[in-house]
Order: structure tokens, then C-alpha cells, then sequence
């Protein structure tokens, strides 16, 4: 019974250690995980709008090019 409890007391020492060990660490670890989910998202963000740009361009070229061909057919 005696190993058993000291057993238990050093995890428990360890387990405390460990944990006081870590706690300076949080307020630095949040401000990089909101950094990097920031980074992420204006990431996302700035592909969208490429993406957006494109489709549009896209859009507006194919329809000019309808009018364009069928303007030539038209005149032929």
C-alpha cells in the first residue's frame, strides 16, 4: 500500500509539474492558432475572389465572343 501511494503521489507531482510547465505557453499558442486561422481565411478569402474575377471575366468574354460569332454569321 505504502509503493501505491507514493506511486500515486509522484504522478500527481508530475502530472502538476507538467501542467505548470504548459500554462505560460497558452496565451501563446491561442494568439498563434488565431494568427494562422487568420492567415487561412484571408487566404480562402483572396482564392474566392480570383475565382470570382475570373468567372466573371469568363462570363463576359464567352458572351462577347457569342455576340462577336454570331454578328459574323450575320454578316456572312
Amino acid at each position: 500500500m505504502y509503493v501505491f501511494i507514493k506511486l500515486l503521489q509522484i504522478t500527481l507531482l508530475l502530472f502538476t509539474s507538467l501542467t505548470l510547465a504548459i500554462i505560460p505557453w497558452i496565451p501563446s499558442l491561442l494568439i498563434e492558432n488565431i494568427v494562422n486561422f487568420t492567415t487561412v481565411g484571408l487566404f480562402l478569402a483572396s482564392g474566392y475572389l480570383v475565382y470570382f474575377v475570373v468567372k466573371r471575366l469568363y462570363d463576359t468574354q464567352k458572351k462577347r465572343n457569342v455576340y462577336i460569332s454570331t454578328g459574323y454569321t450575320l454578316l456572312l
